[in-house]
């Protein structure tokens, strides 16, 4: 077994020979619910999470990048233990929203966003942080969004 998948494995219960995740084993899961099949266990992401926070200093934000995996479940865990999550498009807004994570603890950042994708996230209130990739892009936002939410950084 290589180093990887041992300390992967780690993190979970092993009994005679069983894996267990969230107190079930793993061949129970599959049974229920069909292969091939994705487990998370609520407690390894809590201590995850608590790991990272204890390593870093204590006024630092964590968001959670939905690109890593945007699965509904995950999100909705996820966006209520980290500060807020990371996103990246309009399908990753949408994701994240039906998920239940607020729009207010979305970042929206970086290059290349259509005026579409701004247009939408703008309209829920979605912008916690923006890149703007052109001196144009500032320019062309202008005729939607409010000129006092324009701030240079």
């Amino acid at each position: 077994m290589n180093k990887a998948l041992q300390s992967a494995l780690a993190r979970f219960e092993q009994r005679s020979g069983e894996l267990f995740v969230a107190g079930r084993t793993v061949s129970d899961l599959v049974q229920e619910h069909s292969a091939p099949i994705y487990l998370y266990d609520r407690s390894v992401l809590a201590r995850r999470h608590q790991l990272l926070r204890e390593a870093l200093p204590g006024d630092v934000k964590v968001y959670y990048a939905v690109k890593a995996n945007p699965h509904h479940g995950l999100l909705r865990e996820l966006g209520s233990l980290y500060d807020g999550v990371d996103i990246a498009s309009q399908g990753e807004m949408i994701r994240a929203l039906e998920a239940g994570v607020p729009a207010a603890r979305m970042s929206f950042a970086g290059p290349g966003k259509a005026i579409e994708e701004l247009r939408f996230a703008i309209g829920r209130d979605i912008i916690d942080v923006m890149a703007f990739d052109a001196a144009g892009r500032i320019t062309s936002m202008r005729a939607f969004w409010s000129a006092d939410a324009i701030r240079r950084g």
